[in-house]
């Protein structure tokens, strides 16, 4: 069969912003290609044509049995629009929508998404089984892990689900269909938190050597299902050694809910040993008691430069409610270990939580002022479709209406309060967990020179370059054609960004490299960013510490010459 698959950008993404791959199409392109069947892919990313221009203008070349698209459920919206675009432009292709949109709530979103056939779960077999069946005639409810919507009636058949496929069975994803090397090109050392200006031209790859996840905490969902499966170590490097081969890659971004468990080190440790012998950077995601000193001294070595940790909560009241199998000393022995190793830090603290209450936000919050240097982020609790935090919150009447729920998750996912607390007491608790993760997150970085880079890239892109001393060990380091996104010129005064340490692998803010260019800046416009005085509407404790904080950032000479 003659089929077209095809990643759709966000509403307002600009050709050159950064994005992320869309790996599970280009599983199924290279499931759908191995057996036999002719694929073409479109990369709309890297395109900087209209949409509907570039599909009529193949329409008057082309005719596709099939077209696939996919997304998440916050995409809802976005998909339904492409979907109407795709019918008008091809009105004989069937539509092929997968992603946690549709595995989450098939019955609900296939109506309104209009779309024939849908991908329950892992695609990568389904849907070769699905063409080969349509192709055969037969009748496709023998197919598991798909779902069927009857045009006439919009009835939607849901078929039994496939069990987990065997990862290491997979042919590799499908990079030359969805332009990988484009995608190379357009990177930057600011495209992605993982490598952010660790490395002075990153190539990143991003493996997948696992799916699903071995825990269930209650604000997720795994749309691949919920046994975890791991694919072979040899296998991973195989993909690599290609990926160096062919595309020139230096940095590996793992793309793991949990790249290994507490018992389960042999497997970081051969990780360890592949990469470094490869030389290649890499990141990766973790459980914060799977961890110790001697992994983290392995993995250091080894190039890593990140770790990503589900940390979400340091009271064990509010762990309990997520259903985290962690106590706080943990996260706070790994949290300590990793940051002495040398090794960067990406974690969360969820503000929201059902179990939520005025006591445990305050604890989360002084904990949070006290240990800054992580660079934890304060974030809003995001209800997500077929979470345990999402099913409760349909049971009790929160939720009523399911497609008018996901058609604002894209900007309104963490409006809903499923706590025991008023909406106004929860909004207070949101308002100030903002004003300090926007104001009092981090020291900023001294800055000592920058440079507007002459011209612009073939994407319209501006870039800078930077000499700046870390927050954490002192360090001096130059940074070359960095590119900012959101773009410098489109942000405010007080707004800053995070760039990270070559020496010491961590994170610190600078300020937005227009405004320190522009005519009658000072250092002084740049220590508005951290009042002198915090608001007073701010609780008392919590502005004892921040007034601490604050003195000591105000005695830094945060532009010129480094503090002796």
């Amino acid at each position: 069969m003659k089929v077209l698959l095809i990643a759709f950008p966000p509403p307002g993404y600009k050709r050159g912003d950064p994005y992320l791959l869309p790996i599970g199409l280009m599983y199924i392109s290279a499931a759908l290609k191995k057996s036999g069947h002719l694929v073409e892919c479109i990369n709309f990313h890297h395109s900087n044509r209209p949409v509907d221009e570039v599909l009529r203008n193949l329409s008057m070349r082309k005719e596709f049995d099939f077209v696939g698209v996919g997304g998440m459920s916050y995409q809802y919206t976005m998909l339904k629009e492409a979907i109407s675009k795709i019918r008008a432009v091809f009105p004989r292709a069937r539509i092929l929508v997968g992603g946690n949109i549709v595995t989450c709530m098939p019955e609900k979103v296939m109506p309104g998404l209009n779309a024939d056939f849908g991908i329950v779960g892992e695609g990568d077999i389904s849907t070769v089984e699905l063409l080969e069946c349509l192709e055969k005639k037969r009748d496709p409810r023998q197919v598991r892990g798909i779902c069927i919507r009857d045009a006439n009636s919009d009835e939607v058949v849901v078929t039994p689900p496939r069990e987990g496929v065997d990862l290491d069975e997979l042919p590799f994803p499908d990079y030359e269909g969805f332009e990988f090397g484009t995608y190379l090109d357009m990177v930057t050392p600011t495209t992605n938190p993982s490598y952010e200006s660790f490395l002075e031209a990153p190539r990143p790859a991003l493996l997948t050597a696992s799916r699903s996840c071995p825990f269930l905490c209650s604000f997720c969902y795994h749309p691949p299902g919920q046994k975890y499966r791991q694919r072979s170590v040899e296998s991973c490097f195989r993909e690599l050694d290609f990926l160096i081969e062919k595309f020139g890659i230096n940095h590996v971004s793992l793309n793991d809910e949990v790249l290994f468990t507490a018992n389960n080190r042999d497997r970081i440790n051969a990780f360890c040993a592949g990469f470094k012998a490869r030389n290649l950077t890499f990141s990766c995601q973790t459980m914060v008691h799977a961890v110790d000193r001697e992994i983290l001294k392995t993995m250091h070595d080894a190039g890593c430069l990140q770790i990503s940790y589900g940390v979400e909560n340091v009271s064990e009241t509010i762990l309990k409610s997520m259903r985290k199998p962690i106590t706080r000393a943990q996260i706070e022995n790994a949290l300590s270990l990793t940051y002495d190793c040398g090794i960067d830090i990406q974690a969360n603290i969820i503000v929201g939580d059902p179990a939520e209450t005025w006591d445990s936000f305050m604890e989360n919050v002084i904990w949070w002022l006290q240990n800054r240097k992580y660079c934890i982020a304060l974030i809003p609790l995001g209800v997500y479709p077929n979470s345990q935090v999402y099913l409760k919150a349909k049971e009790i009447g929160i939720i009523r209406d399911e497609i008018a729920f996901i058609s604002s998750l894209a900007e309104h996912q963490s409006d809903l309060n499923v706590t025991s607390m008023s909406s106004s007491e929860l909004r207070r608790i949101k308002r100030i967990a903002d004003e300090l993760q926007t104001t009092y997150a981090h020291y900023p970085g001294i800055l000592e020179s920058v440079e507007k880079c002459p011209g612009k890239d073939e994407y319209g892109r501006v870039f800078y370059s930077l000499s700046a001393y870390c927050t954490h060990c002192g360090e001096k380091n130059r940074y070359e054609k960095l590119y900012f996104f959101p773009t410098a010129e489109e942000k405010p005064l007080d707004y800053m960004y995070f760039i990270s340490c070559r020496h010491c692998r961590r994170r610190y803010r600078i300020p937005n490299p227009a405004i320190v260019l522009s005519p009658g800046w000072n250092k002084r416009m740049y220590l508005t960013h951290y009042p002198t005085k915090p608001r007073r509407s701010i609780p008392s404790r919590i502005y004892a510490e921040l007034k601490r904080f604050t003195k000591r950032i105000r005695k830094r000479n945060i532009v010129g010459k480094r503090s002796r």
